[in-house]
């Protein structure tokens, strides 16, 4: 190998590990990038993130699964079920409008 070709080698930039960004990162970079006039492609740059990166996190932060949302959280259910027995071993419930059938 000629020293010309150790030249690039030696030059090649290296990579950075992968950085993982808390929730609270991700919507403070979204919510800059919804200010009036801002651009994503900067705001991305500024905080050294892929712009289609950003683009992800603003599509789930409109739908709302960006960090903590109502949507997420467990309600509590109470079930109230009549419940049939057949010799089959097959359960039928019937509760309102959805049906349930246990085969076993």
């Amino acid at each position: 190998m000629d020293t010309s070709e150790q030249t690039i080698l030696d030059k090649t930039p290296k990579r950075e590990a992968r950085r993982r960004r808390s929730v609270e990162e991700k919507r403070r970079i979204v919510e800059e990038t919804l200010e009036a006039g801002a651009s994503v492609a900067r705001v991305a740059r500024r905080h050294a993130v892929n712009a289609n990166q950003v683009f992800y996190w603003r599509k789930k932060y409109r739908e709302g699964r960006l960090g903590k949302s109502q949507s997420s959280k467990l309600l509590p259910v109470t079930l109230s079920v009549s419940v049939i027995s057949w010799p089959s071993g097959r359960i039928e419930s019937k509760q309102g409008c959805c049906p349930l059938w246990a085969h076993g």
